[in-house]
């Protein structure tokens, strides 16, 4: 008897925008609100911009590492020949310097990188077909006990969920927005992105071209050839779209003559066009593409594991798990935390003291390793940060993925690390196959290898909980019983109107809350003298950068305090019924001819904040909860040997 197996709901493919690289389908049709797959998860890396950059010049790097804080973006699979529509440099599914902080909401948020898995890294952005909304991802610790030697060895943050944001048929490629802000400071790497404004300005333009066609077209049926008619109309829009001088308006035109026809004499929009071009046929998919939606989280069997990945369907055996596409890290660095350097910040950052190491980043637990090769990879299929390790009964396995050269670099499997480390895109891609028949609902487990089973071993063997003094000053995210840990949800909801410093003293903030503002200091008044005190700076808001949180990718939120309110109209009780005056602390660096660098200390006072400039973040970090501490766990996966490239054994470096 023949079971017939659910539909796929979720496909990889290669995008509809050129040179995009991959693409994210709808399998099936989807009603507005629908969910897209399950929730995934999140994996926060601390500070990265403090920990990647050399103690001597902490905006340096190293020409790899430099380019992780400046290129790494949401998406993957762009070539570096160019850019397209509204797709990324490269590279990876996140930011590393503060893109889409909130949905964690913690107070290290500007200097923190948000990965994200699939489904909510994959799709691209094009600003008028935008068809997915995403939405926040949740606590849950999998109720592993706190003295669990798997504290810190998993991120609490999960259910990072994508839902239609209108009705989505069969085949339909999937775009999430971006927001403005993100691309308008990358024009010299994609050119110019069009935005909604340009859009509405090129149906304004394909009116008047409508009309110009329109009697061109009427003076050729009195005598001229039609198919020179056609030609030169041809041409002619190769010259309108591919006019020298770039703009949002010309890039939001159809790129090819078809297009431009199909809109003027058909009269349909630039948008209604290109929604159809950017539907798959479902036989391209099923044939082409890669099933995306085989796996969810939930409650790991494993001990100690926290979260677990189970199969959404029956699985065969030799069938597709997940397709993973990989980030390369060709050196180890990355990973890497340091203490910092007392008393000294640049672009109010801190400068770590390579002197003293804290330990390695949460997410290289995350990652495939070899031990012998300082080369990593970040694989970021829907679902496969979940799947969990076991030496003996487990059910699938990664290999290089087939039938998939648009997207998957062979090439790059027989080239040296020191090659590797100048592409900044990702090109490979992992799959996970079942080893024998999967049943829905059955967890999904693979082989993490020897050196990772041995290092876990010891680890729990010499595993102490950390005790009450570890934890003094910290807020415990287990602790949710605890009557002075709110969430930032819930304070900001109870206070539309936000309390003034002397009104704090009476009935104080929860220790587990601390109060942000968007806003921009990077000024040049700390460079242009010598202080002999703290210098302070009186501005109204619209005076700097105003941001909007899309905006808060160069770390522009910092913790504020308010010392005044105003009341400006609209409701004593509104969240817009005041605008705030508020007070903000920072520390930058200036320079001395012959005492050479040194810190400044900076207050400023700005006036007329709205609302909408201050938003809330978690106060510190319970020990282990989100990979901070210092003893928790960390050690790569070990890809296979038998799949591992010669080219990248570069030699055996310690990674735990």
């Amino acid at each position: 008897m023949v079971v017939e197996q659910p539909q796929c709901g979720l496909y990889v493919a290669e995008s509809t925008i050129p040179h995009a690289g991959l693409g994210m389908y709808a399998g099936r049709g989807y009603p507005r609100g629908s969910l897209l797959g399950s929730g995934d998860m999140a994996v926060i890396s601390v500070s990265v911009d403090q920990h990647v950059s050399p103690a001597d010049d902490p905006q340096a790097g190293g020409s790899w590492l430099a380019g992780l804080e400046t290129t790494m973006t949401v998406d993957a699979g762009l070539p570096s020949n160019g850019p397209s529509d509204c797709v990324s440099p490269w590279h990876l599914p996140f930011t590393l310097t503060g893109l889409d902080c909130r949905p964690v909401q913690t107070s290290a948020c500007s200097h923190t990188g948000i990965h994200r898995p699939l489904p909510t890294a994959m799709p691209n952005c094009h600003f008028s077909l935008n068809n997915v909304d995403e939405h926040n991802v949740r606590f849950d610790d999998a109720e592993v006990p706190f003295d669990s030697p798997g504290r810190g060895a998993y991120t609490p943050w999960i259910d990072r969920t994508s839902t239609a944001a209108l009705d989505i048929d069969a085949g339909s490629e999937l775009f999430v927005s971006y927001g403005e802000a993100w691309f308008s400071g990358r024009v010299d790497e994609l050119g110019i992105i069009p935005v909604g404004r340009h859009y509405a300005k090129a149906e304004r333009f394909m009116g008047r071209y409508a009309d110009f066609a329109g009697r061109v077209r009427e003076k050729s049926e009195r005598g001229t050839t039609p198919g020179r008619v056609e030609s030169a109309q041809s041409d002619l829009w190769d010259v309108i779209r591919n006019f020298p001088y770039e703009t949002g308006q010309r890039n939001a035109l159809p790129r090819h003559y078809d297009g431009a026809v199909r809109v003027a004499e058909d009269g349909k929009s630039i948008k209604a066009v290109e929604r159809e071009q950017s539907i798959r046929p479902m036989e391209y998919l099923e044939r082409r593409g890669k099933c995306a939606d085989n796996l969810r989280g939930g409650t790991s069997s494993i001990p100690h594991a926290g979260h677990g990945a189970f199969a959404t369907r029956r699985i065969e055996r030799g069938g597709l798990v997940a397709p993973a596409p990989v980030v390369h890290f060709p050196h180890s660095e990355y990973f890497e935390m340091y203490d910092v350097l007392p008393g000294l910040r640049v672009n109010d950052t801190a400068v770590r003291d390579e002197g003293k190491p804290l330990g390695k980043q949460l997410l290289l637990n995350y990652c495939f390793g070899h031990p012998n090769s300082t080369m990593l990879l970040f694989p970021y299929g829907s679902g496969v940060g979940y799947i969990n390790h076991h030496s003996e009964d487990y059910n699938a396995e990664v290999r290089w993925a087939r039938d998939f050269d648009f997207f998957h670099n062979k090439d790059w499997l027989n080239r040296s690390l020191d090659e590797l480390k100048f592409e900044w895109r990702a090109s490979l891609m992992l799959e996970y196959i079942a080893l024998r028949d999967i049943e829905e609902g059955e967890e999904v487990l693979i082989d993490y290898g020897k050196e990772w089973s041995d290092a876990w071993e010891a680890h729990r063997k010499d595993w102490v909980p950390p005790s009450a003094e570890d934890l003094a000053g910290e807020v415990d995210f287990y602790s949710r019983e605890d009557e002075d840990t709110v969430s930032t949800d819930e304070y900001d909801s109870a206070h539309p109107v936000l309390p003034t410093q002397d009104e704090l003293l009476s009935d104080p903030r929860p220790a587990s809350v601390e109060q942000m503002c968007y806003v921009n200091l990077n000024h040049l008044a700390a460079y242009l003298h010598e202080p002999e005190t703290t210098p302070k700076f009186e501005r109204e808001y619209g005076d700097v950068a105003v941001l909007d949180g899309d905006d808060d990718d160069e770390g522009h939120s910092h913790p504020c305090a308010v010392v005044d309110r105003e009341y400006v109209g609209g409701g004593r009780t509104s969240r817009r019924g005041y605008s705030y005056t508020v007070r903000i602390e920072t520390v930058k660096r200036s320079r001395h001819l012959t005492r050479g660098d040194f810190a400044v200390e900076e207050t400023h006072f700005i006036t007329d904040v709205p609302r909408d400039a201050f938003f809330f973040a978690w106060r510190g970090y319970g020990d282990g909860v989100d990979g901070t501490t210092r003893r928790a766990f960390r050690h790569p996966m070990m890809l296979p040997d038998a799949i591992f490239p010669e080219a990248w054994r570069n030699g055996n470096e310690s990674l735990t």
